[in-house]
């Protein structure tokens, strides 16, 4: 290793034949050399040049080589290094205790010889040399570090979160958390909820936060359904990250107008959904977490929860429930239960749970990232038909004419497109729709999916969920897409412009006919129910009219604005 140029060498010596010669012995590694007669003076040049290395005596008139150490240790420049080497002609164990303890780093014993003393010399010069490029190299890591931990910082207490209906508490044990919180609505108003939990916690851990923040944001921006959604971050997961690292995760997709929750479980503590102050539905985890495998069997099938009540659903991580105290016990789904029926009796704030949490571990060292959300769903409260236009839609401006597509979709396409967004996309052009966009979506992904399930996969009747919660439906839904071979779905939608009368005396600026027809049977009754609080019966509710073919496996809905 080769001594930089720009080191620099102090002799504190009061005797100057032992200066001179320590000049000459020196003189050969060509760096700048300071000479001092005394510790005061010392100190001085230690303050304007801040040499590397100090050849130090110990006895010396005015200031000693101890007191002059001390002193230099206390002027020291946190960022700098400086090895202080005491000349003497003892060498006893009390003298060594006391150059260590008053700032010294080695001693060198009167007399010397020039072999010893350049060997002992350039010995310390690299060990500071070292030193330095290891600080350096530590503050540009730390630099970077700091960095990183403020873009991911910034994505996940990201402008995007949807924090309508919903508590969260995030306590991270390093600003890089390995737990992200996610949420957002869909055009149709279903809001959708992520928390997920990386593995282990810190910046290897955050690293995956932005690519599953991507996907969830703009599929569910374009109104994918959350199972969807699940499936891609699996699978980009899967085919990004390392070996070993993998998501575990709680969502859920609220749908406030009908009461409907569904939940999906990977790896996390029991997602709770309480109605007044009591467990009236939990979701084990029954999901593998996300990114370890693709099979072909992975499907991101959770569980379906309906109820008129108003409702609160509460997802956390292990690092709220494994909490430790001092004695290494945890937290517990007990204690977190009782904690959280005290919240909703007394209406409290979610942050009494951390309040809990942190009285709980007293002065012990939080081992685990914690978090929490919790999402009110209450049918009674406006419905989409209220809500504002979704921000996404873009603000081209097309003139207001009469128009009409038509669309055609095979097993393939039905197979591997999200068909719902796809045709909305179509529709969030037309400036004149834009306030209607989300009605509209309603409109389309119910009769969509009504010709889909019920036309061309003739999915039997059924419960939506099995006795133990899981949702059936989706389950059977999405085996029998992976084995379709035949149908095919025909779209038809046209724009009528216009001042439109009708028997009601009603006026209307246009009209939007829908019409969706499927290669199934059909169904035997003359149309299916209106009422209640179904799909068919909402779609009902926001068209001007909605009517079935003698068949039934086509439908028409005349939207007017």
């Amino acid at each position: 290793m080769i001594i930089e140029p720009n080191m620099a060498i102090l002799v504190v010596d009061d005797d100057l034949d032992m200066q001179t010669l320590l000049k000459r012995y020196l003189a050969e590694l060509n760096l700048p050399l300071y000479l001092a007669n005394h510790g005061e003076q010392a100190v001085e040049l230690y303050r304007q040049h801040q040499p590397q290395l100090i050849l130090m005596d110990v006895a010396m008139p005015i200031m000693d080589g101890f007191a002059a150490a001390h002193s230099i240790r206390h002027y020291q420049n946190p960022k700098s290094e400086c090895a202080i080497l005491f000349m003497t002609a003892l060498e006893t164990e009390e003298l060594l205790v006391h150059c260590l303890e008053c700032g010294g780093d080695d001693i060198i014993t009167k007399p010397f010889r020039r072999a010893l003393l350049l060997a002992r010399t350039k010995s310390w010069l690299k060990r500071t040399q070292l030193a330095i490029q290891l600080r350096e190299h530590r503050d540009r890591l730390a630099y970077e570090r700091r960095f990183v931990e403020n873009t991911l910082e910034r994505i996940r207490h990201s402008s995007r979160l949807d924090e309508h209906n919903l508590r969260f508490l995030l306590d991270s044990v390093e600003r890089a958390a390995g737990d992200i919180l996610l949420a957002a609505s869909r055009p149709d108003g279903v809001q959708h909820i992520f928390l997920g939990d990386f593995t282990g916690h810190g910046l290897p851990a955050a690293l995956g936060a932005p690519l599953v923040s991507d996907i969830f944001y703009s599929m569910t921006q374009r109104g994918c359904v959350l199972s969807h959604i699940l499936m891609e971050i699996n699978q980009k997961l899967h085919d990004r990250l390392p070996s070993g690292m993998f998501l575990a995760m709680a969502a859920c997709e609220a749908d406030h107008g009908r009461g409907v929750v569904k939940l999906w479980n990977a790896g996390l503590p029991d997602i709770l959904v309480y109605e007044q102050d009591r467990v009236c539905f939990r979701a084990p985890s029954s999901l593998i977490p996300l990114g370890i495998t693709v099979d072909e069997n992975f499907l991101a099938v959770g569980y379906y929860y309906q109820s008129r009540q108003p409702k609160r659903i509460f997802l956390y991580t292990d690092g709220v429930t494994e909490m430790q105290n001092s004695e290494g016990q945890f937290f517990g789904q007990q204690t977190l239960e009782r904690v959280i029926s005290q919240i909703i009796a007394f209406n409290e704030p979610l942050s009494m749970v951390q309040h809990f949490l942190r009285a709980y571990r007293g002065h012990s060292s939080q081992l685990d990232d914690a978090s929490m959300a919790e999402l009110f769903c209450d049918p009674t409260l406006p419905s989409i038909m209220h809500r504002p236009p979704h921000p996404h839609l873009l603000d081209t401006q097309v003139e207001e004419s009469d128009w009409s597509l038509e669309l055609t979709f095979g097993p393939d396409a039905l197979n591997t497109m999200d068909l719902i967004p796809q045709v909305m996309s179509i529709l969030a052009i037309r400036h004149n729709l834009r306030q209607h966009y989300s009605r509209l979506f309603t409109i389309v992904g119910e009769l969509i999916t009504n010709a889909i399930d019920w036309g061309i996969l003739q999915l039997p009747p059924c419960p939506q969920k099995n006795r133990n919660g899981e949702n059936y439906h989706l389950k059977s839904k999405l085996s029998a897409m992976r084995r379709l071979d035949n149908g095919t779905l025909h779209i038809v939608i046209r724009h009528q412009h216009g001042m439109v009368e009708t028997h009601e005396t009603s006026l209307y600026h246009g009209a939007v006919i829908i019409q969706v027809s499927d290669s199934g049977p059909g169904f035997s009754s003359p149309r299916p129910p209106l009422d209640g609080h179904c799909g068919l019966a909402l779609v009902n509710r926001l068209c001007h009219s909605l009517s079935f073919s003698q068949k039934g496996n086509q439908v028409e809905a005349i939207y007017h604005y």
